[in-house]
């Protein structure tokens, strides 16, 4: 599993990461191979959520996010 690799790997390297993370991981990944209709459901869900992100809205985000970044670093400029 990549993501408990991912997580050992980040514990040896002192990241801070909390030990448990392998076994909520495991049981998420458990429980939702052992409840059909709760994977049907998050697939359905991802479907519906993956639809909504068209390029033209990612770009609106993005750029949304840079515009309040250069906003709140011009005006800590202007007081100094």
């Amino acid at each position: 599993m990549p993501l408990l690799y991912v997580n050992k790997l980040a514990e040896s390297e002192s990241l801070g990461l909390d030990p448990d993370v392998d076994q909520r991981i495991r049981e998420a990944i458990e429980r939702v191979l052992g409840n059909g209709e709760l994977r049907r459901a998050l697939i359905r869900n991802g479907l519906v959520e993956a639809r909504k992100q068209t390029l033209d809205r990612f770009i609106a985000t993005v750029l949304k996010e840079l515009n309040a970044k250069v906003s709140v670093e011009s005006a800590a400029v202007a007081r100094e």
